[in-house]
Order: structure tokens, then C-alpha cells, then sequence
């Protein structure tokens, strides 16, 4: 049986057809795309660190978990920045429900990073939109600022307003996932 699967993903690959595992998407993953860049070329390499960097904060936030970032820059060989209808595409193939396309402009030593989520099922429109700006050197905090304003989405519900105001306002992931952990088991107290 193993020799006869090692057979057909030999003769696909050979023959050029694309092979990928059948996964079912969860609503509950999101892929970290690479980004796309423009400015000094010195820091090109965070359009594809993005991917390792947001996807650690995002994952395991709640009940939010990040595909494996190696996985998501080997189905994008090629490193170039991806449309929302390709993103989709690999997303899906990853069995996420949800990815995050952005872009990086660094300017006399400033980064602006912007990042949009989106449902997988339906990327014409994103879900939520971040952005933060400051020195190179401050590239960590912009990134915890990004992951907290993905985080906040939409929480309208009297319940999730004070959730909201906890996303955007700490400056610490870490303590942001114990807050999430901590709201989580106080709602299964009163289900």
C-alpha cells in the first residue's frame, strides 16, 4: 500500500499535477500569507517573517490556532504576495478558514504594517482591517498592535465590549491570552 501511494505521488509529480491533502477548513485557523514590501531592500526579509511573527501571536489566542508557518511559505514558493483569491485558494488547502494578507512600507527607517483578515470562503471583502506605524526598531510592538486590532474584530455585543477594550488596549499577547482563557472559563461557569 505505501509503495503504491509513493507510485501515484511520483507519477503527479513527474507529470506536474499538484498533489495536496484533502483537509476540511476550520473556521477556528487562520494562515499568515506573506506580505508584500517596499523600501530599503535591507528589510525585504520581513515580508516572509511576517508570516513566522504574526502566526505565533495569533496562534493559540483563545480558540484561535495558526497554521504551521513553514507549511504556509511552502505553498508559496515563489514568495511573491498573493491576491485574496490565491490566499483563499491556499488557505483552504492548509485547512484554514480564515488568512491574513498585509504589506510593509518602510520609509527612512519607519515601518507601516497593515493587515487585513479574511474568510477564506468568502475573500472578496476582508473581516477586519490593522495597521501601526513606528520605528524599525519598535518592530515587535507594531506587530502585538496589528495582532490585537485583528483580535478586536467585530465585538458589539454587550458581552464582548469589555473582550474589545482588552484587545485593544494591552500591549502584552501573552497577557491578553490569559485574559482570553480567564473570560473563556468564566462564560462556561454560567452556559
Amino acid at each position: 500500500v505505501a509503495l503504491g501511494l509513493f507510485a501515484v505521488i511520483l507519477t503527479a509529480a513527474v507529470s506536474g499535477v499538484r498533489w495536496a491533502p484533502t483537509v476540511s477548513p476550520s473556521a477556528r485557523v487562520v494562515a499568515v500569507m506573506p506580505f508584500s514590501f517596499r523600501g530599503d531592500p535591507d528589510f525585504a526579509y520581513l515580508a516572509d517573517g511576517m508570516v513566522n511573527l504574526l502566526s505565533t501571536n495569533l496562534d493559540h489566542v483563545g480558540e484561535l490556532r495558526a497554521t504551521d508557518a513553514a507549511a504556509v511559505l511552502a505553498a508559496n514558493p515563489d514568495g511573491r504576495a498573493l491576491s485574496p483569491a490565491h490566499a483563499s485558494e491556499r488557505a483552504l488547502e492548509l485547512g484554514a478558514g480564515m488568512f491574513v494578507l498585509g504589506d510593509i512600507v518602510e520609509v527612512s527607517g519607519r515601518l507601516r504594517v497593515s493587515a487585513a483578515l479574511y474568510d477564506a470562503r468568502r475573500p472578496g471583502r476582508a473581516v477586519m482591517r490593522a495597521s501601526a506605524e513606528d520605528d524599525v526598531d519598535k518592530l515587535f510592538e507594531l506587530i502585538d498592535a496589528v495582532t490585537s486590532q485583528l483580535l478586536a474584530g467585530d465585538r458589539r455585543a454587550p458581552a464582548e465590549r469589555f473582550t474589545r477594550l482588552a484587545l485593544l488596549t494591552t500591549h502584552s499577547v501573552p497577557a491578553l491570552r490569559s485574559y482570553l482563557i480567564g473570560e473563556k472559563q468564566f462564560r462556561r461557569l454560567y452556559e
